[in-house]
Order: structure tokens, then C-alpha cells, then sequence
């Protein structure tokens, strides 16, 4: 098992298996798994709202379905590298991709429709490597959070403009970790150097 997670009530559990090439979703309840698709994907994430899931495919695409009869909602195309992170907003509006094409690409979860790229062009030359629990939301889904390995910075993106609104610096090595306070003032960042970062998303800066 590579990729897993459970939906938000705890009643379905999604995994991925790169030897066997499958994502499939178990039914906690019913004991048994209720869909199994073949595929090479790495990653699957449910909607906070429970009613759509999402998971990458070998072809460096996102497909979307529905959690009650697995109809497929959108297949989201555009990343020229593999699929490495999958994020929804907590308002269930967006819905974010990481890919080893060094972009972050926001879709409409509304219409399917993508709503920005981020680093197409400012840090393209970065060698950013982009990983799943690296690409987070802010619970107010005002912000998206994502590390960039090559300078070990954390990028903080305004998911309104699609613009970097704060570059956090501190960590000397590789940032294993993302997670942002339910409340979105702040942020946590666990890093290879053995420290714990927590950070002020208001004034941009460490503050412990």
C-alpha cells in the first residue's frame, strides 16, 4: 500500500498499490471493497464533504468521482509530469495537484475547470519537488502551503490571485511535514534538521 486515507466519516478508506496497480475503496462498514479501479496512480483523497473522491493515474491525470455510485465527475488534464500531491479546500471549492512537472495546479471542483497554475514560471528553474502531505490547504482554503526542496523554504500561494503571498525561511534541511492550525493562523513544519518550525501566517514569520 503507498497512497491511503479515510473520508471524513470515517466510513470508507481508500488506498493505492504500486506492484499490483490498483486504487480501491473499502467499505468499512459492509467489511468489503465497494470499488476497485487498475491503475498506477499513487495517491487518493476524499472531498470533505464525503462526496467525491480523487485519485491520480499513471498518466499524469486526476480522476474525480462520486463517493455514492462512483460516477466518474471529471478527469482534470494538463500536468506533464507525475501526480504527487492531491488536496481539497475544506470549503470543497477547489481542489490542488502537485506533479514532478514543478507545478501546483488549482481546479474548480465546481466546474472542473482549472482555476490556476503556481510556479509556471517564477520558480520554474527551482528544482522544486513537489510531495503528497507537502501541498496543503488552510483550512479557510484561503492559502495553499508547499515546500521547495532545492532552497528548503516554505511557499505560502494565495489561492484568491494564484500569487506567493508570504516565503517562509528557517529550515537548513529537507521539510518532511505541513500542517496548518484549525483556525489558519498558523503553521507547522517538521524538517530534516531536527527542528520544528511554527509559523505566523499574519506577520510571515517564525515565531517559536
Amino acid at each position: 500500500v503507498y497512497g491511503n486515507a479515510f473520508s471524513p466519516d470515517s466510513k470508507f478508506f481508500g488506498f493505492t498499490n504500486l506492484i499490483f496497480s490498483y486504487v480501491k475503496i473499502l467499505s468499512i462498514p459492509r467489511k468489503k471493497i465497494i470499488y476497485s479501479f487498475k491503475c498506477d496512480g499513487r495517491y487518493v483523497k476524499f472531498s470533505p464533504n464525503g462526496r467525491f473522491f480523487a485519485y491520480s493515474t499513471n498518466k499524469n491525470n486526476i480522476i474525480v468521482r462520486t463517493l455514492k455510485n462512483c460516477n466518474v465527475v471529471y478527469k482534470l488534464m494538463g500536468h506533464t509530469g507525475e501526480i504527487n500531491s492531491i488536496d481539497f479546500s475544506s470549503n470543497n471549492k477547489y481542489i490542488a495537484t502537485g506533479s514532478s512537472d514543478k507545478t501546483i495546479r488549482i481546479w474548480s471542483l465546481k466546474s472542473g475547470k482549472l482555476f490556476h497554475i503556481l510556479n509556471k514560471n517564477i520558480y520554474y528553474n527551482k528544482g522544486i519537488i513537489i510531495n503528497d502531505d507537502r501541498v496543503k490547504f488552510s483550512p479557510d482554503g484561503k492559502f495553499i502551503a508547499n515546500v521547495f526542496h532545492k532552497d528548503n523554504n516554505i511557499y505560502i500561494w494565495s489561492v484568491k490571485t494564484g500569487k506567493v503571498y508570504a516565503i517562509l525561511k528557517g529550515h537548513t534541511e529537507f521539510i518532511w511535514s505541513l500542517a496548518f492550525s484549525p483556525d489558519s493562523r498558523f503553521l507547522v513544519s517538521g524538517s530534516h534538521d531536527e527542528t520544528t518550525g511554527i509559523w505566523s501566517i499574519k506577520k510571515r514569520k517564525l515565531i517559536n
